[in-house]
C-alpha cells in the first residue's frame, strides 16, 4: 500500500478529543431514519452487514452499534493499521440495540481503490468526518459503487467551512482576522489529501448531488459543534482546533507568520480565559436507494 498523503493521518489524541463533541452534535432524526431502514432490512438468521469507511479509532462504531438494531456484523475499513487495532480492541464490550454482542472485523486498505464489490451484500455504509478529504471524482465513484449494490449510507460530521467564536451569551464575536483565517483554511482544505483534490467545505453539497444523481432518496441536516465558553472540554478541544487551524494557515500563507501569530495568541488567550467558545459547522447525511421499480424522489435537506 502506498504511503498515506499528508493530511490523511490523524493523531489519536485529536480523535479522542473530538469524539464527545461529534456525539453531541449528530442529527438524531437522520440516525433514527437509519435505524428504521435497518429494521426493515432485518431477516431471520442473517446479521445486518455494516461497513464503516475511514473508521480510524472506531468512534463511529462506538456511537452507532448500541443504537442500531442487531444482529450486527461490521467491517471497518481504514488505511491506518494502528488505528484499526485500537478500534477492534474498543469494540470488544460493544453491544447492538438489543444488548447482543456484535461481530467486528478490520480491513486495512487504501480508500483510493474503492470498488462496488467492497459493498456486496452490505445493508448500510457509515462514515464520519471523511468527505472533506476526498475528491469529487472519488465521491462520484463511491456513489456509483453504492448504487450498484443498492446500499444505504449514513455519513456524518462533514465540515461546512463555517465557524464562529461565541461569547457566554451565545453571541457571535467576529474580528476581521477571523475571516482571513477562515478563507485560508477553506483554501487549505482543498489540497490533495491522498484521494485527489479534496472537496473541503464543498463536501456536504457534493454528497447530496452525487447520491441524488444515482436515484437515492437524500436527507441532510446541520450537526454543528457547540463548544460553550469556560468548559474544560471546550478549552481542550478548542485549543487543539485553533492550533490546528493556525498550522494549516501557516502552510497556506507562510509569508504571513507574524499576522497569524498575533491572531493565534489573541484567540487562545480568550479561549483559555473562558471568555469565548466556538461553533463549528458540520452536516449529516442519510440516503437510501429507491425501491425497485420506483422513480427517484427529489433530494431534500432539513436545513434548507
Amino acid at each position: 500500500m502506498t504511503q498515506p498523503a499528508p493530511g490523511s493521518i490523524f493523531d489519536t489524541g485529536w480523535l479522542s478529543l473530538r469524539e464527545s463533541a461529534d456525539a453531541a452534535a449528530r442529527d438524531e432524526t437522520l440516525t433514527h431514519q437509519a435505524i428504521e431502514y435497518l429494521q426493515q432490512r432485518k431477516q431471520p438468521g442473517r446479521a445486518l452487514s455494516l461497513i464503516d469507511l475511514g473508521s480510524g479509532g472506531g468512534s463511529n462504531l462506538r456511537f452507532l452499534a448500541p443504537r442500531l438494531p442487531g444482529p450486527q456484523s461490521w467491517r471497518l475499513i481504514d488505511h491506518d493499521a494502528d488505528l484499526l487495532k485500537e478500534a477492534i480492541a474498543s469494540a470488544t464490550p460493544l453491544c447492538d440495540g438489543s444488548g447482543e454482542s456484535i461481530d467486528v472485523q478490520a480491513d486495512c486498505r487504501s480508500l483510493a481503490d474503492i470498488e462496488a464489490d467492497w459493498f456486496s451484500g452490505c445493508d448500510l455504509i457509515s462514515a464520519s468526518a471523511l468527505f472533506d478529504l476526498v475528491s469529487l471524482d472519488w465521491l462520484e465513484r463511491l456513489a456509483a459503487a453504492c448504487a450498484a449494490q443498492q446500499t444505504a449510507v449514513l455519513f456524518t460530521m462533514s465540515v461546512t467551512g463555517d465557524w464562529r467564536f461565541l461569547d457566554a451569551d451565545g453571541q457571535i464575536q467576529e474580528i476581521p482576522e477571523d475571516r482571513w483565517v477562515r478563507d485560508q483554511l477553506i483554501a487549505h482544505q482543498q489540497r490533495d489529501k491522498g484521494l485527489g483534490i479534496a472537496l473541503g467545505s464543498r463536501a456536504p453539497q457534493a454528497l447530496v448531488q452525487a447520491f441524488a444523481r444515482q436515484g437515492y432518496q437524500v436527507k441532510s441536516a446541520p450537526s454543528p459543534w457547540r463548544l460553550f465558553p469556560g468548559q474544560p472540554d471546550t478549552q481542550a478541544l478548542g485549543h487543539s482546533l485553533i492550533e490546528g487551524w493556525a498550522g494549516a494557515v501557516h502552510e497556506q500563507t507562510p509569508n504571513k507568520r507574524q499576522r497569524l501569530e498575533r491572531w493565534l495568541v489573541h484567540r487562545l488567550s480568550q479561549l483559555n480565559a473562558g471568555a469565548l467558545g466556538l461553533e463549528v459547522g458540520h452536516k449529516d447525511f442519510f440516503a437510501c436507494p429507491p425501491a425497485p421499480g420506483s422513480k427517484a424522489s427529489d433530494s431534500t435537506s432539513d436545513d434548507q
